[in-house]
């Protein structure tokens, strides 16, 4: 599972001042400002832009002054004010925004302290500690948006601070906003890359968080398995082809489902349908993809389709007819429909595959001469020849088998007592690849 990382820090840049100026109000609280007594630095501020209100330099100036003692709300309007009278190709119009991003970076930065911090403790066990680091990082990123409200590293970390507070609502409306960001521009496709990663990274976090808590907290299990079904069909809809997506949240619509139990019959058919379409567009894009093969099978035998269940199992089978589990899972769904002697017959050789004892095939002539001249395991040798490989495996009942391979040639055979009572087939093993 991919795990969205925080975005890096940004560079905080020094200040930026202009060159003196007549207006006296604004030579003296540059004077402050330069001293650090910034509220007296405000005051003068204040009677420069009553004195000259076209300043652009007065405006961003107090916008400044406001900044260092928090008062950002007051601050972000004056930077906009600043701004707005600017003349347009002026240096002016570079030191409003040099000096803006200043005070953004500041917070940040800030922010991503507090979201560091918050991810020590909680891998400390410091659960409260955390989410106290979490709210203060909130707080931060909160007032550096004020500052660079279409900042999209600031407006992503507001997203995954929400989550890993809970805030699930919060955070997909803040994801949303982003993405909807009409001031993208151009860097757009980088927003949606971004926001590809977030909602996927962010979607892994929230199933995570959903199997933890699924036996102590079930409502909240539910939670943050719906967020993360949200998370990653908005992650779809930036790439329908991302795989990790479409196969993590085929998962979880299938854990949700379970969730959801049969109190809901239609949403929980819903739930499961949504599931195995997610699996199927991950097996046409990935047609070696064993995990979703399987999942596939499973999923169809919980849905009562046993038919597509069962071949999906052959298919699992014919890759790999080594494997106890292929046949054991063949046998099993095959019992489900009701074909007994095929259903035990895969059983029987999946068991004898996993523990059976393992008997040396060039003594298969004399194994079948035991059980007499005329007994169907001397006549599959006669007809066959010598196994590839032979199991002997005894039931709990006392019930004795031997199990023939013949894996270059795609067979297998039961006996008991000489007597064939299961053939199974799979596809051929080459040669090279039998021992």
């Amino acid at each position: 599972m991919r795990i969205t990382r925080w975005l890096a820090a940004v560079a905080v840049g020094t200040l930026v001042f202009v060159a003196a100026c007549s207006n006296p109000h604004l030579s003296g609280g540059k004077l402050h400002y330069d001293q650090g007594r910034y509220d007296r630095a405000e005051e003068n501020f204040q009677l420069a832009v009553e004195e000259t209100p076209e300043n652009g330099e007065a405006w961003m100036f107090l916008a400044m002054s406001q900044a260092e003692q928090g008062k950002t709300e007051l601050a972000a309007k004056n930077f906009d004010k600043a701004a707005e009278l600017a003349p347009p190709g002026t240096p002016l119009v570079d030191t409003i925004k040099q000096n803006r991003d200043h005070f953004f970076s500041n917070r940040f930065n800030s922010a991503m302290a507090f979201s560091e911090e918050a991810e020590e403790l909680k891998g400390a066990g410091d659960e409260d500690g955390a989410k106290a680091k979490y709210e203060s990082a909130l707080a931060e990123l909160d007032t550096a948006l004020l500052f660079n409200p279409q900042n999209t590293q600031a407006r992503s970390n507001l997203g995954i601070i929400y989550l890993k507070l809970g805030r699930i609502d919060d955070a997909l409306a803040t994801f949303d906003e982003l993405r909807q960001n009409p001031e993208a521009g151009e860097s757009s496709d980088r927003v949606n890359q971004m926001l590809l990663q977030v909602y996927s990274g962010q979607g892994n976090e929230s199933f995570s968080k959903a199997i933890e808590l699924r036996e102590s907290d079930p409502v909240g299990a539910r939670k943050y398995l719906a967020a993360a079904l949200d998370l990653y069909a908005k992650a779809l809809a930036i790439d329908p082809n991302d795989i990790e997506s479409l196969q993590n949240r085929a998962a979880v619509a299938w854990e949700l489902a379970d969730n959801v139990g049969d109190e809901d019959a239609a949403r929980k058919a819903e739930l499961l349908a949504e599931a195995r379409g997610g699996y199927e567009s991950v097996l046409e894009m990935e047609p070696e993809n064993l995990e979703v093969r399987k999942n596939l099978m499973l999923l169809n035998s919980a849905m009562g389709d046993q038919e597509t269940s069962l071949k999906f199992a052959h298919e699992l089978l014919n890759l790999d007819p080594k494997n106890s589990t292929n046949w054991v899972q063949v046998g099993r769904i095959l019992l489900q429909m009701d074909q007994k002697t095929a259903g035990f017959g895969h059983l029987l050789v999946g068991q004898a595959l996993s523990g059976g004892e393992m008997l040396n095939a060039a003594e298969a002539r004399s194994l079948a001469e035991k059980h007499g001249p005329r007994s169907q395991e001397l006549d599959r040798y006669r007809e066959s020849g010598e196994p590839g490989e032979i199991r002997k495996f005894s039931d709990a009942g006392g019930g004795i088998y031997e199990v023939w391979f013949y894996w270059a040639r795609g067979h297998a055979y039961a006996f008991q007592s000489g007597k064939e009572i299961f053939a199974g087939e799979f596809e051929k093993i080459a040669p090279a690849t039998t021992e």
